[in-house]
């Protein structure tokens, strides 16, 4: 199991990074503490017992005021109960989080909702294509974004159909690089810096994946795994099947687009 890892990267921002059941090649999970006496946590995602003791005592002595989700994928609420059990803090989350995982007891936080500890005010922003409740929290007066899978230190974070969305996803893309970040605290990996141009790039590589995928069809039916290797180029066979779901995200904005066409699970290029 990975180990606990504390860090601070601004004032007012704690990164307690736990083990978490999330998908290689990131092997933990942050749970962001914001604030400094009163605080949130953003995402406390372990499931297990001896990260979520480690979580509370990276928590003695402040006051957990909301457990806060970004959204409902199981790398990012397994821990969520147990803390606000411990804390006797209310689960926050967009209501579609809240249906996704059939709980009615959270309170509903949906776009521009200010979520406001010490001196800080945290906005939601809705920033669905990963999954539909997806939400970023943005410090505008400080220039700090908590972004949940918008974007990873490490890796690219899968998109997975039905629920993922990519041209949603890109937008929200687009609507980060612009917000005036200066700091984007991911789910998985360290604080990132010069967060616009990191979320430039991973808009980049999306486009440029979807025009390689675009690239690959062709008259001839295929199926997403048989696609894969004229997509992604060589890659270890066990990240195979990611890359297959993955490419069904490019592959469902392509027929959104007129570009392809779907049958029986086997791809085409749609005829001009």
């Amino acid at each position: 199991m990975a180990t606990v890892t504390i860090e601070r990267p601004a004032a007012r921002v704690l990164r307690v990074a736990l083990p978490s059941p999330t998908l290689p090649p990131a092997t933990t999970t942050n749970a962001w503490v914001l604030g400094e006496d009163d605080v949130l946590v953003v995402d406390p995602g372990s499931p297990w017992p001896e990260p979520q003791a480690a979580l509370l005592e990276a928590l003695a002595g402040r006051r957990v005021k909301g457990v806060v989700l970004t959204h409902h994928h199981v790398d990012h609420m397994s821990g969520a109960r147990a803390l606000a059990e411990a804390a006797g803090a209310p689960i926050l989350c967009h209501p579609l989080t809240a249906a996704a995982l059939g709980w009615a007891d959270t309170l509903p936080v949906v776009e521009g909702d200010r979520l406001e500890i010490g001196p800080d005010a945290w906005v939601a922003m809705h920033t669905p294509g990963h999954a539909r409740g997806h939400l970023c929290f943005h410090d505008e007066a400080r220039g700090v974004v908590v972004v949940g899978d918008m974007i990873a230190a490490e890796g690219t974070i899968i998109l997975a159909p039905p629920d993922a969305d990519l041209a949603a996803f890109l937008a929200g893309l687009r609507r980060l690089e612009g917000c005036g970040a200066t700091l984007a605290l991911p789910a998985h990996g360290p604080a990132l810096p010069e967060a616009a141009a990191i979320f430039r790039q991973n808009r980049l590589h999306r486009e440029a994946r979807t025009a390689a995928c675009r690239a690959a069809l062709g008259a001839e039916p295929q199926s997403a795994d048989e696609l894969v290797p004229a997509v992604y180029g060589p890659i270890p066979a066990e990240i195979v099947p990611l890359a297959a779901i993955q490419l069904c995200a490019h592959l469902e904005w392509l027929a959104q687009a007129g570009e392809a066409v779907e049958r029986g699970g086997r791809w085409t290029r749609a005829q001009a």
